[in-house]
């Protein structure tokens, strides 16, 4: 079930006070002509869900496409995945949210960047680079969730493949409805909201090999997984990104965003 995220919001600031900021706050707003994104203090540990984030590719009162996005990882060795947490430094740039990570054997750099193209049109790109500071190789998988609710509302979008690496979300209405390709590597898997995300906060391994045809009408999430195999001192980047297609007409319609004022999320 998803509640109002207004209610989210002020539990959120609540559990940051509470906290008395003992970490990094990883949360802001960042913004890029008409595309902006924000996304939650995350202040829980590696076995958490990471924080509900909102995307809007228009002017006031257009529509939140996203309920949250964020990274896992698991290295070499492990039993499960864990959540990116405990960031040491935060940065926001205007369009780039940058958080850097220390764990014992790498670096991670996660990155956020948004790009207005114009009114309804823009794209979130989400980077994570990891480079090993040991003096041996190690592997590292990585793995990036979305949970894309198109038009602000859930329950209501179809999703299909619609490349190698891309799984595309529709708003009801098909092709004349919002649309948001994301698009990461081979390896993903889709399914109805809440699946993704309790395989990767579950005490086992999870493996990702380009599973899920097209679904219909309901709410989904999905997730893409890479695998970094570094030699000492290297580093790599993996990418994944959402791009926001407007439906015809719905471009600057500010009052179509009043269901965003309304949304439900789930408790």
């Amino acid at each position: 079930m998803k509640i109002s995220k207004t209610l989210l919001l002020v539990a959120g600031l609540g559990a940051c006070a509470s906290a008395s900021f003992a970490q990094v706050g990883t949360g802001g707003t960042i913004s890029n002509g008409f595309t902006n994104f924000t996304i939650g203090d995350y202040l829980g540990d590696g076995t958490g869900a990471g924080p509900l984030a909102d995307m809007r590719v228009g002017g006031t009162g257009n529509p939140d496409h996203l309920y949250n996005a964020w990274w896992w990882f698991r290295q070499g060795g492990d039993s499960r995945e864990l959540a990116f947490s405990n960031a040491i430094t935060s940065t926001n740039t205007g369009n780039t949210l940058r958080l850097d990570y220390v764990y014992a054997d790498f670096t991670a750099t996660m990155t956020f960047h948004v790009t207005g193209i114009n009114n309804g049109l823009g794209f979130l790109t989400q980077q994570m680079t990891i480079r090993n500071t040991t003096d041996h190789a190690i592997s590292v998988d990585l793995f990036n969730r979305s949970d894309i609710d198109m038009n602000g509302s859930f329950g209501n979008d179809t999703l299909a493949p619609a490349g190698p690496n891309i799984v595309r979300f529709w708003d009801a209405g098909g092709a004349t409805g919002w649309r948001a390709d994301y698009e990461g590597t081979e390896a993903y898997a889709f399914d109805s909201s809440g699946s993704i995300t309790g395989m990767l906060t579950d005490n086992a391994i999870t493996n990702f090999a380009g599973t899920g045809g097209t679904r219909p009408t309901g709410d989904w999430e999905g997730a893409f997984q890479w695998t970094l195999n570094l030699a000492s001192n290297e580093a790599a980047t993996a990418s994944a990104t959402i791009t926001i297609i407007p439906a015809p007409g719905a471009a600057g319609l500010g009052l179509v965003g009043l269901i965003a004022a309304t949304r439900r999320r789930r408790s």
